[in-house]
């Protein structure tokens, strides 16, 4: 047990080593660590770089997914805008995420089952780099199992605040990126499962209900009414996202299988073995008081469904159903050991110990050959252009190499209005 948590705390302090290093690029072929990260802060680094956050015609994801760059805002605030400081807060939320997950882990299974948690969050390698990136995904998480936490500990002696403080917190997960929908009927459940008597139980699901809408309803009418023309752009991404594209559902599940599985087989194996120690268990016990165990299980269905719905399946995607899938992992190996079940304890052990030596062999590995290319860029771009009197550039990269240089920028292709419109409208240097 020493040695599981010296672990975790070698790897929660690799997480801000070399935090401008260039993104694994083993890892996916998508150009979002090279765009996203820009988006998802711009408004953000607008304010402190330039004294304005709103760019009309702009990507101006702070209108409708506001949570993610307020936080920004404030990290922008202590440590000033740029690359670093961006990546300071995402890699804080995966520390509570850590935190949260073990200690929500831990009320069911002891401190067994919250080691392995936490020394599996803390070496996945896939998890390592999306935390140390300005992307949303894994914040948007962070919430989720905030909101669980709260029904778990405040809801269960004070139902009707800790459901409104749960729907509260949940609120702010569907505000840091829509997909976080697939927890709402699982957290419902939850509260459903919770309090002594049918009367508290009702009073939490109910209490969370209205925390959810309350908070999710009024912020989406006020940025209705406030910013109008900043609301087809949103909404158009997302049901872009959705649309067939000629594959049907069962391509794009087949798809997301093959992606998972490919990516991170060990932890596969170990889920399905997990599902069944916990139907096992469920046979002989029930579950009426396996609340946390029923969450992560549900939860992992329901991550895979809003990721089996999108034709586009970025890696980025799947880096919360990975921290479910070893939430549920955690809570399968305890249940296993705790009913001393041998063979099945040893072979969950065993993956989970390669899974572990894996993941730290290669944080290790990159962290010692790490890679600079992006930083040299923006210094050499910035050496090219310092002699200019104004700077402005457009592109789909610009917002980021705005955090990393200082210099404004507007984005590419993507916004609110065309990207024709808005080179006229901000004639944009470079």
């Amino acid at each position: 047990l020493w040695v599981a948590a010296l672990l975790v705390l070698i790897a929660v302090g690799a997480r801000f080593i070399h935090l401008e290093a260039d993104f694994p690029v083993q890892l996916t072929k998508s150009g979002a660590p090279l765009s996203d990260e820009g988006w998802h802060s711009n408004a953000a680094a607008r304010y402190w770089l330039f004294g304005y956050w709103y760019l009309p015609g702009d990507v101006n994801r702070v209108i409708m997914q506001p949570t993610f760059q307020v936080l920004q805002w404030f990290s922008f605030g202590a440590l000033g805008a740029s690359l670093t400081s961006a990546r300071l807060a995402p890699v804080f939320l995966f520390l509570g995420l850590v935190a949260l997950m073990t200690s929500t882990i831990r009320t069911q299974t002891g401190l067994t089952g919250a080691l392995v948690a936490a020394a599996l969050l803390s070496t996945d390698f896939h998890l390592f780099a999306y935390s140390r990136i300005a992307l949303i995904d894994l914040p948007m998480l962070f919430f989720v199992i905030a909101s669980l936490w709260l029904l778990l500990t405040i809801g269960s002696k004070r139902p009707l605040v800790g459901g409104l403080m749960a729907g509260f917190v949940f609120s702010l997960a569907l505000l840091t990126k829509p997909s976080a929908l697939f927890a709402a009927p699982v957290l419902l459940l939850t509260a459903l499962l919770g309090s002594e008597g049918w009367r508290n139980r009702w009073k939490q699901g109910l209490a969370f209900l209205t925390g959810t809408i309350l908070l999710t309803g009024s912020h989406h009418l006020i940025a209705r009414w406030l910013f109008r023309s900043d609301q087809p752009a949103h909404w158009n991404l997302i049901s872009s996202k959705i649309q067939f594209e000629g594959m049907g559902l069962w391509e794009r599940t087949w798809s997301g299988i093959t992606i998972m599985g490919s990516r991170d087989v060990l932890l596969c194996l170990a889920v399905l073995i997990s599902i069944g120690v916990v139907a096992q268990h469920w046979r002989k016990n029930g579950s009426a008081s396996q609340r946390v165990t029923v969450f992560f299980l549900l939860g992992t269905a329901g991550s895979f469904a809003v990721i089996a719905s999108s034709h586009y399946q970025p890696v980025r995607y799947f880096t919360p159903l990975i921290a479910l899938f070893i939430g549920a992992v955690s809570l399968a190996t305890a249940i296993a050991l705790a009913n001393h079940w041998r063979p099945v304890s040893a072979l969950l052990l065993s993956l989970v110990a390669l899974h572990i030596g894996v993941g730290t062999f290669r944080i290790v590995d990159y962290l010692a050959h790490p890679k600079w290319s992006y930083r040299e860029f923006c210094k050499e771009l910035t050496s090219d252009l310092e002699e200019s009197d104004r700077l402005l550039l457009m592109g789909d990269m610009a917002p980021q190499v705005s955090l990393a240089t200082g210099i404004e920028a507007i984005s590419g292709l993507v916004g609110s209005q065309p990207a024709v419109l808005r080179f006229q409208e901000y004639r944009p240097t470079h």
